[in-house]
C-alpha cells in the first residue's frame, strides 16, 4: 500500500496545482511535485496520471510517485479487471457512482487490489489530449475513510482543461526527445548502427555506424535517399514490406518487429531488427509514420546498460536493470538477490520486459540483448 504523501505545509490552491502541473513536463521524475500537491488537496493517500497506450491490454505510462513497482506491476496484471477505465471524458467521476456499494466485491481486482489492500475510494477523470491520447487522473483513499465530496470534485473538474493542454505539450516535447536522444550516442552502444525510415524506407535519420555501412553498398545501401538491401544479401520485398507495415503501427511494444538475417560479402552475419521507432525515455510511446531499422552485430557479446534498453525498449529503470542482469547470464534468482528484490517482483517485472521487447523465454532475451539473431539466419 502507498505511503501517505510528504507534502509541507498547507494544501496548494487551485493555482498553485496548475503551477506544479505544467512545472511537471520539465521534472526528471514527471509530475511527481503536481501528484503530491493533488494528494494535499484532495486529502488523498495516492494519486495517479495515466497516459493510455495503443495496445489496450496494458495501461501504458503510469506516474504515481507514492505508488510501489511492485504495486504497479500488480496493477498491470489486473488492469483489463478495473471497472474505473473510460469514464465519460470530461466528468468527474467516484468509484462509488460506477460500481455501487455491492460491485466492491465483483471481481478479483476489487477484492484483491482495492479493499484486500487496504484501499476504498477512488476519484477520477478522463480527458483527450490535443494529439489523441487518453490521459487518466484518478485520487484514491483507505478504508476507514469518508468517500470524496463536492470540493474534492471540484478541485478535479477545474484542473481538466490544464490538464489537457500540459498533457498535450508533454506528449509533443518527448516525442521530439526521444529522436533526439536515438542519436546522442545511446543506440550507438548497442548496436552496429541504426536508420530511421519512413513507410516508403526513406532516410530520415542515420547513426554514423549506419552511414559506415552505407557507404560500404554491400549489404546496404543509400539508393536516392531510400534505404535498399541488395538482393544478394537477402529477402529484401519481406524486408521493405516489413518496414512499410511497423511505420504504420501505433502499437507502442516491440512485439511487432521483425528480424531478418543478411551476410556481408566476407561472410560476416549481421541481423536487421526493424521495430517502431523510438521511444521516450520518459514516455513509453513511439514516433509516428517512421520504423527503426537497428544493424545487430551477430558475432558482438556485450550487453547494453540499463539506461539505453529504457531509451530503446521504453522499459523501466527497475526493468531494465532486470534485463541487463539477465542479459549478462545471470538467471532470475540470481539477478532478484543482486538487485535486493524479492523473485516475485523480478518475476512482475519479466513479464513487463517480456511484452515490451517481444519475447517469451530468458534465452530470446539474452539473445536479443546480446545482439545475436543466429537462429534467424
Amino acid at each position: 500500500m502507498a505511503d501517505r504523501a510528504e507534502v509541507s505545509g498547507a494544501a496548494p490552491d487551485h493555482d498553485r496545482l496548475v503551477e506544479l502541473l505544467y512545472a511537471g513536463i520539465g521534472e526528471a521524475k514527471p509530475f511527481d511535485s503536481f501528484l503530491k500537491g493533488l494528494r494535499a488537496s484532495v486529502d488523498a493517500e495516492s494519486s495517479t496520471l495515466i497516459i493510455e497506450r495503443q495496445r489496450r491490454d496494458r495501461p501504458g505510462a503510469i506516474y504515481s510517485g507514492a505508488a510501489s513497482e511492485e504495486r504497479i506491476a500488480r496493477y498491470n496484471d489486473l488492469y483489463t479487471q478495473d471497472p474505473f477505465i473510460d469514464l465519460p471524458l470530461g466528468k468527474v467521476t467516484t468509484l462509488a457512482e460506477l460500481v455501487g456499494e455491492g460491485g466492491f466485491s465483483r471481481s478479483e481486482f476489487m477484492t484483491s487490489f482495492m479493499t484486500g489492500s487496504g484501499w476504498m475510494h477512488v476519484v477520477g477523470a478522463d480527458i483527450v489530449e490535443p494529439s489523441g491520447a487518453r490521459v487518466r487522473m484518478r485520487a484514491t483513499r483507505v478504508l476507514g475513510r469518508d468517500n470524496f465530496g463536492t470540493a474534492e470534485r471540484e478541485s478535479f473538474r477545474r484542473l481538466l482543461p490544464h490538464l489537457t493542454q500540459a498533457m498535450g505539450l508533454f506528449l509533443r516535447l518527448n516525442g521530439l526527445e526521444a529522436e533526439r536522444e536515438l542519436f546522442a550516442g545511446a543506440l550507438g552502444r548497442l548496436a552496429v548502427g541504426a536508420i530511421i525510415v519512413d513507410r516508403d524506407c526513406r532516410i530520415l535519420q542515420a547513426t554514423p555506424q549506419a552511414e559506415a555501412i552505407l557507404a560500404e553498398k554491400d549489404v546496404l545501401k543509400n539508393d536516392r535517399g531510400r534505404l535498399r538491401l541488395l538482393d544478394e544479401a537477402g529477402p529484401s520485398g519481406a524486408f521493405t514490406t516489413a518496414v512499410a507495415e511497423i511505420a504504420e503501427t501505433s502499437d507502442a511494444s516491440f512485439a511487432g518487429s521483425r528480424a531478418f538475417s543478411i551476410h556481408r560479402s566476407c561472410g560476416e552475419a549481421l541481423g536487421l531488427v526493424v521495430r517502431p521507432a523510438p521511444h521516450s525515455a520518459k514516455l513509453h510511446a513511439p514516433l509516428r509514420g517512421a520504423a527503426l531499422v537497428i544493424i545487430a552485430d551477430a558475432g558482438s557479446n556485450v550487453a547494453p546498460q540499463p539506461a539505453v534498453l529504457v531509451r530503446l525498449f521504453g522499459l523501466t529503470p527497475a526493468e531494465a536493470e532486470l534485463a541487463a542482469l539477465m542479459g549478462q547470464g545471470l538467471d532470475l534468482d540470481d539477478a532478484s538477490a543482486a538487485l535486493g528484490i524479492t523473485k516475485n517482483t523480478a518475476k512482475a517485472h519479466l513479464r513487463m520486459v517480456f511484452s515490451k521487447t517481444g519475447v517469451s523465454r530468458q534465452s530470446e532475451l539474452v539473445r536479443l540483448l546480446l545482439r545475436s539473431v543466429d537462429e534467424l539466419s
